[in-house]
Formats: C-alpha cells, structure tokens, sequence
C-alpha cells in the first residue's frame, strides 16, 4: 500500500488541544484497518451527526 503525507488545517484553542488530536488521529489511522478507516470517514462525511450519536455511547 502507498503512503501519502497529508497536509491538514487543524483549529484548536491551543498547542495542547492540537498536539492531542494530531496523536488521536494518527493512532486511528495506525490502529484501524484502512478498509474500515475509509468506511468510518465516508460514514462521517455522509452523516456528521453520526459522531455526536456514537459519543453517548463511549
């Protein structure tokens, strides 16, 4: 499989916040299979509210 290097705009209220999602979602994508992770993005992308939804859950 091919590795890309992304370049993304991340708001965060501060360098804190910043540094915790950029390793939550590099986490995410070493930890789920890539099949999964272009399903759970195409899910998220169709239906946004979907993860207000699944965080009541966890």
């Amino acid at each position: 499989m091919h590795k890309y290097n992304v370049p993304v705009t991340i708001e965060a209220k501060d360098q804190q916040d910043l540094m915790m999602v950029v390793s939550a979602v590099q986490d995410l994508i070493l930890r789920v299979g890539n099949d999964n992770l272009v399903r759970l993005a195409k899910k998220v992308k169709d239906n946004p509210a979907i993860v207000k939804t699944a965080l009541k859950y966890i």
